[in-house]
């Protein structure tokens, strides 16, 4: 099956192997920002938590659906996710994210901590998105013409 995906993607004019980079890239973003999303939901608590609770969760389920999306086009093409997750997680070309230090770090009192660990949370939510962007930018602008699953 990989031969011809990729016979089909070379005749159109594609260069394969630097499309798998970037496939790989983005499954890369895609699958870090997913065990991000899962680990800010769970600590999401308390009555503010609750009500991030969902919007965190779309976000999730939808970085999941993504590198659920990216892994079969990869093996498709012949190519493969690196054997081991750090590889894979540099592959992304972002950093490594992190729960805010007012999830538990810095004391801050009250409501003033409250509101500010859900504005850094609200920014950490942007950040993952804008680099699984960035990576689907750099994977479509390495196509031309039509996919290999649209052309019949």
């Amino acid at each position: 099956m990989g031969r011809v995906a990729r016979e089909m993607v070379e005749k159109s004019g594609i260069n394969v192997d630097e499309l798998l980079k970037k496939l790989v890239a983005a499954a890369g973003a895609e699958f870090t920002t997913f065990y991000y999303y899962t680990i800010l939901r769970v600590n999401a608590i308390g009555l503010e938590g609750e009500g991030m609770k969902e919007i965190i969760e779309d976000a999730r389920i939808e970085d999941r659906n993504h590198f659920e999306a990216l892994t079969p086009r990869i093996y498709e093409l012949g190519g493969k996710l690196p054997d081991d997750i750090r590889t894979l997680a540099d592959a992304a070309g972002c950093p490594d994210a992190y729960l805010p230090d007012s999830m538990g770090g810095a004391k801050r009192a009250g409501r003033e901590r409250r509101r500010r660990r859900w504005e850094t949370i609200l920014h950490w939510r942007e950040s993952p998105s804008r680099i699984s962007l960035r990576s689907w930018s750099k994977r479509n602008a390495a196509r031309s013409g039509p996919t290999p699953t649209s052309a019949t």
